[in-house]
């Protein structure tokens, strides 16, 4: 369908104030029901036919406009496309599968379809470092919803006197709605001197306070029981901060307090800290990480132990749903460990539940 545009530039005026003539003389003498003034003859694809034209809306700004357009909204006699038949707009939708991208109040992007350990990922859009362990003895943050995670770690604690203790620990980790986690230890213990434990249990809880970035410094309630044999159970709580810096760094520390519920009631209060640095994103990632512990047992709680250890950490992902934490960690007071090493290995059994988002879109909308 073709149509003969009519006026130039020079005679814009002229036409300007014809329009408007012409605009207010159809909205008075059309009935005030029908929206549609008269029959005009167009050439509709070569057939010659009448076409019936649509009043404007009203007879002032808006007439005046459509009016305006027809008559002088072009420079040249250049044909122009009019618009299409009723009939061949009434297209069928397109349905469009794309990954779900964070936005300001939705959800991340699935787990496995990061490609970033700066990504945000699931329902609580949260940095996909955030959903393993990433430093070694510095927790952050929680899983993902119904996230499932195995680790399998030794922990080797080197005093001044000669005298070792091996810890291997077997972790379940499980993410759920609401920002929680729950993990389940068995943990096997050798010291020198004693016998071999085998029938130690942890149960650990988080609940984070807010989906990530909504709080500063994304703060983590944790609370863990240790169920020992042949020792009094122990309790721990903990306050879990961390956050990223820029698109490279992240950090992390623990506000934690210790307590043993029977003997000698050992009481251990402190903090540690680590600070990271991705080196190859997400694959491999370097930092460094401390840990301050203040140590008093009943009857003698002026008289404290004070251990502070520093070392270096690394991080190698070879693939994408596992990792390997090394962190040997060395003693700086009297009262530390000559050395106390931590090495981590996890893998994710389930990523969670967060999928891509299924779209109607427009065709037109698909080049955007």
């Amino acid at each position: 369908m073709k149509i003969r545009s009519v006026g130039r530039r020079g005679t814009s005026l002229i036409a300007g104030v014809l329009a408007l003539s012409l605009a207010t003389a159809a909205g008075a003498a059309a009935d005030e029901g029908d929206p549609w003034t008269r029959l005009t003859p167009r050439d509709v694809a070569g057939q010659g036919r009448l076409t019936r034209r649509r009043r404007p809306d009203d007879s002032g700004l808006e007439g005046f406009k459509a009016a305006l357009a027809e008559i002088s909204g072009s420079d040249s006699d250049t044909d122009v496309a009019a618009p299409a038949p009723a009939d061949a707009q009434d297209l069928p939708p397109v349905l469009v599968t794309a990954p779900r991208v964070e936005d300001g109040f939705g959800r991340g992007t699935p787990i496995r379809q990061a490609r970033s350990s700066f990504d945000r990922v699931g329902p609580n859009r949260q940095p996909l470092w955030t959903t393993h362990r990433r430093f070694a003895s510095t927790r952050a943050y929680v899983n993902a919803p119904w996230q499932v995670e195995f680790e399998s770690w030794w922990e080797g604690k080197f005093k001044k006197s000669g005298d070792e203790r091996h810890r291997y620990l077997q972790e379940v980790g499980i993410g759920l709605p609401g920002r929680v986690q729950l993990d389940f230890y068995w943990r096997v213990q050798h010291e020198t001197g004693e016998d071999t434990r085998w029938s130690d249990f942890q149960i650990e809880g988080r609940w984070a306070l807010a989906k990530w970035d909504c709080l500063l410094w994304n703060p983590t309630i944790y609370l863990e029981y240790k169920l020992l044999e042949d020792e009094p159970d122990v309790f721990e709580a903990k306050l879990l901060l961390a956050d990223d810096i820029g698109c490279r760094w992240q950090w992390a520390a623990n506000l934690f307090y210790e307590r043993q519920l029977g003997g000698s009631k050992e009481v251990e209060m402190g903090i540690s800290a680590a600070l990271g640095y991705t080196v190859c994103d997400p694959s491999f990632s370097v930092g460094i990480e401390a840990k301050f512990e203040h140590v008093t047992e009943a009857g003698a709680r002026d008289d404290p132990e004070i251990a502070f250890l520093l070392g270096p950490t690394i991080q190698w992902r070879p693939t994408r749903n596992t990792h390997l934490d090394i962190a040997p960690l060395f003693g700086l007071t009297d009262a530390s460990p000559d050395a106390q090493v931590y090495v981590v290995f996890g893998i994710d059994l389930f990523p969670g539940t967060s999928q891509g988002r299924t779209a109607s879109l427009p065709t037109s909308s698909r080049a955007r």
